[in-house]
């Protein structure tokens, strides 16, 4: 439950960034849900700012489709980047394995942007937890991207 928590917030975070390129009516309409309807948004909840009156403040709460994508990206990040390390262009590598999304209603949806920003900030936070777990293991035999928490 916490996991997927968390990724709604990221979800929510990455919609916030599409809807600032692409300010369409129609799709915030359909992506967003404001609405405490499911137990995976409280950590929105409680994440929103305490100065607003609205449930989620200034946080974007993404809808069920839009969180699924986001998972169904995770996922196949954390299956494709072991495999991905020893290539060159391995952003390239991981955009060519996942899927950008659609908006049906609308066809100006940035799916590419979405699927760009995700790969990169998962890259990121990839490296960083990696180098983190690195320089704890002072002295300890151990590869710099160990990654074995991407390992089922």
């Amino acid at each position: 439950m916490a996991g997927l928590n968390a990724i709604t917030y990221v979800a929510g975070y990455l919609l916030k960034k599409c809807l600032e390129k692409h300010r369409c009516d129609i799709c915030a309409k359909c992506l967003v849900n404001l609405e405490l309807d499911s137990s995976t948004k409280l950590f929105c909840y409680f994440k929103a700012y305490e100065s607003s009156t609205k449930p989620f403040s200034g946080l974007l709460v993404p809808g069920a489709d839009f969180v699924d994508y986001i998972t169904h990206l995770e996922s196949t990040f954390v299956n494709e980047l072991p495999k991905s390390l020893n290539k060159l262009g391995i952003g390239k590598h991981l955009m060519g394995k996942l899927k950008e999304f659609s908006v049906p209603q609308c066809s100006g949806f940035p799916g590419k942007y979405v699927l760009k920003l995700f790969v990169r900030m998962r890259l990121y936070y990839a490296l960083k937890f990696a180098n983190r777990d690195f320089t704890q293991q002072k002295g300890k035999v151990g590869s710099i991207l160990r990654l074995h928490t991407y390992r089922k």
